[in-house]
């Protein structure tokens, strides 16, 4: 028969391993939370790391633009490059290892975003820079939206950093939960255990559990101060703000600060003699103060060995043992502050040099100011001069041509006086004397005319009116046909001529000339065609009469337009020599020009073009 104790023993060591294998089991449980809620935290470090290089790639990216854009060196564009292939390297890595919706929503429609802004900001100042258009590319950086897009990556990156705190604090709270729960089990299983074999577990089972509790504690203390602190990248320390001593600090702070452990921890900040600047101190505390931590506030401080460096630092507050303490994050921007320092001074030396330029400009548009004033008095003076001698010129014409009608009328009246009188009594030779004298004094007459006609444009007012070209042609035409019946034979082909603004008179003087023209030297032609149209080149209409008469050579062309200068023999074509240089000074006075081309026996071209 078994023993009743041994029963109970047997009971209770049944029940015991049944305790111990339910609290095996919660252990196991345990441990797997806890090593995923390791995982969780390494991966936000990661993930902050990550976004704090994503925000010095953007920096260098910045840095490296305005570089080029102030030195047009292709050295700069380097730096600019690679941020380039690192903030896509980065934003994609980040993207892929952010689980959290909200977090990824920031990544991939605010942050990357912003990115792509400032990537193609980047590239427009480096083609304004390459096309040599530097003034456009230094005011596109000072209209600051460069920075702009800068400051909006820092601050949605600040907020992500943001969120994944708050998230990392509501897996720590719920980690706490959990572990005190299953604590809370184990004791109740414990509990149980101890009363039930009291007699002789007792005492091993309280060692037992102290002992996993410890193991625990320990490996769990171990795993995440490994993670989140000595095997990070970047500068960490740790601070007991009660007496300002560095608790710890991890291998990446010493080589940025280059001091030992030894020599820091237990040691307070002031001793140590890094946040030597004035001012940091009380720059810290006001913003511990207001936000409870501290975001990339930059200091200079003056290390051990007579180094100067320029360090960002971040500070959050955290909890070790039950203990409030301050973590700190340092990152050294001493290479970027030395940019900063080379931009700015090459930003004062643009600024003197376009001084100096701005300065030697307005004393060039001094001396040429000077000049168009002289020049335009000489103009005006030489104005003045040839105006003059125009008005001298036309007075003598007309005072000339008019002088001569009155010998000639006298002339022509004592020769009708004798022809009436004495015709019937003349000789044949006679008769032929006095005919070439008669032909010779109404030539005389109709060059008089054109010699007046000629002075008196250069008086006459141009009065200008809207004139229908295609009414005007016709009318001339017609009113030719009256006095000259070779209009019959001719072939006249009129295109369409569009209305101009132009003196009535003067205008219908020039189509006259040129028609008459055109109808004198086509009449030896057995089948003439007189052809008239238009067409527009530029801002003028140019008119035109063509004809398939005699021609001319292009040779002598420049004499058609001359007063008194002909081409072919009076005994060929009758006129004065004047109409064509008559046509000229019309057209001139109308701002517009005069030409014409030809072939001999194949017709002349004459045009003449008028201002829309």
């Amino acid at each position: 028969m078994t023993n009743p104790i041994n029963k109970r023993m047997i009971f209770a060591l049944s029940l015991l391993t049944i305790a111990v294998s339910a609290v095996a089991l919660i252990s196991i449980w345990q441990s797997q939370q806890i090593k995923k809620f390791d995982a969780e935290i390494t991966r936000f470090e990661e993930n902050r790391y990550l976004t704090q290089q994503l925000t010095m790639a953007v920096l260098d990216n910045e840095t490296g633009a305005r570089g080029f854009v102030i030195t047009a060196q292709k050295a700069f564009l380097e730096p600019m490059i690679s941020s380039e292939r690192k903030l896509d390297e980065l934003r994609i890595l980040l993207a892929k290892r952010t689980l959290n919706p909200e977090l990824a929503t920031l990544i991939n429609d605010s942050l990357s975003p912003l990115i792509d802004l400032r990537k193609e900001f980047s590239w427009q100042m480096a083609a304004l820079v390459n096309s040599k258009k530097y003034e456009e590319a230094v005011k596109l950086v000072l209209e600051g939206r460069g920075k702009y897009y800068t400051d909006e990556v820092r601050r949605i990156a600040n907020k992500i950093d943001t969120i994944r705190n708050k998230m990392l604090d509501l897996k720590r709270l719920e980690n706490e939960r959990f572990i005190q729960n299953s604590n809370a089990v184990q004791i109740v299983v414990l509990i149980l255990v101890l009363i039930i074999s009291a007699f002789n577990f007792r005492q091993l089972v309280r060692i037992f559990n102290k002992q996993k509790e410890t193991e625990l504690q320990l490996r769990t203390s171990e795993q995440l101060y490994s993670a989140l602190f000595y095997k990070s990248p970047i500068a960490k320390w740790i601070v007991d703000p009660a007496t300002s001593k560095m608790l710890d600090v991890n291998n990446s702070f010493c080589e940025l600060f280059q001091i030992k452990p030894e020599s820091v921890i237990g040691k307070s900040t002031a001793d140590i003699g890094l946040a030597n600047t004035p001012g940091i101190r009380e720059a810290v505390q006001q913003q511990l103060a207001a936000t409870g931590c501290v975001r990339n506030l930059e200091y200079k401080t003056t290390l051990q060995n007579g180094d100067i460096k320029w360090v960002s630092m971040s500070i959050d507050p955290i909890k070790l043992d039950g203990k409030d303490c301050f973590v700190g994050a340092s990152a050294d921007i001493t290479s970027l502050k030395e940019k900063e320092q080379l931009i700015a001074e090459m930003n004062e030396n643009l600024e003197e040099k376009v001084s100096e330029k701005t300065a030697e400009l307005r004393k060039n548009e001094k001396k040429l100011q000077e000049l168009n004033d002289s020049l335009e008095r000489m103009v005006e003076h030489r104005t003045a001069q040839l105006s003059a001698a125009n008005k001298e010129l036309e007075a003598f014409s007309y005072s000339v041509s008019h002088d001569l009608r009155a010998p000639l009328r006298g002339i022509i009246g004592f020769a009708n006086i004798i022809q009436e009188d004495y015709g019937a009594n003349m000789q044949e030779e006679e008769k032929r004397l006095f005919g070439i004298i008669q032909k010779n004094t109404q030539k005389m007459g109709n060059l008089i005319d054109d010699l007046l006609d000629f002075s008196r444009l250069g008086r006459k007012e141009i009065s200008k009116t809207t004139i229908d070209t295609q009414a005007l042609v016709k009318e001339v035409i017609d009113e030719m046909g009256k006095s000259n019946a070779r209009t019959d034979a001719v072939e006249w082909i009129i295109g369409t001529l569009p209305s101009v603004n132009a003196d009535l008179s003067t205008l219908r003087q020039v189509w006259v000339n040129l028609i008459s023209n055109a109808l004198k030297y086509s009449k030896q032609v057995s089948k003439p065609v007189i052809k008239i149209g238009s067409y527009r080149e530029d801002d003028q209409l140019v008119f035109f009469v063509k004809d398939n008469g005699v021609g001319f050579d292009e040779q002598y062309k420049n004499k058609l337009f001359q007063v008194f200068q002909r081409l072919h023999s009076e005994s060929e074509f009758e006129g004065t020599g004047i109409g064509l240089a008559l046509v000229q000074k019309i057209i001139t006075r109308h701002e517009g020009k005069v030409w014409a081309t030809g072939e001999v026996n194949k017709g002349a071209e004459f045009y003449f073009s008028l201002p829309q």
